[in-house]
């Protein structure tokens, strides 16, 4: 599929049946890879322990134990980070965030 176009949910939920499809039975971070849905957007994310995400934007984050964010995390209100967790870059309080 091409780069500069904004996928549909239909277009994400046929990436992520061919995941399943491919895959069998795994993990909600391995199908979110293999459908190309690592950005989290969201009001209240909670990343459950040992999950993977690239960027993540929010008003309320929180990060359980053995996460890897492996961009950016942007958040507005509240951010909580248990331990043995893996960021590539310090998290970012802002003011604003499209969702």
């Amino acid at each position: 599929m091409s780069g500069d176009r904004r996928r549909t949910k239909y277009d994400i939920y046929a990436d992520i049946l061919e995941v399943i499809a491919k895959k069998g039975g795994c993990s909600l971070t391995r199908i979110s890879y293999g459908a190309n849905m690592q950005d989290i957007y969201g009001k209240k994310i909670v990343l459950r322990n040992g999950a993977c995400a690239e960027n993540i934007c929010g008003e309320s984050i929180t990060i359980e134990a053995y996460c890897k964010v492996l961009g950016q995390i942007r958040y507005t209100k509240e951010l909580k980070i248990e331990g043995n967790v893996s960021l590539h870059a310090p998290p970012q309080k802002v003011g604003t965030i499209s969702i």
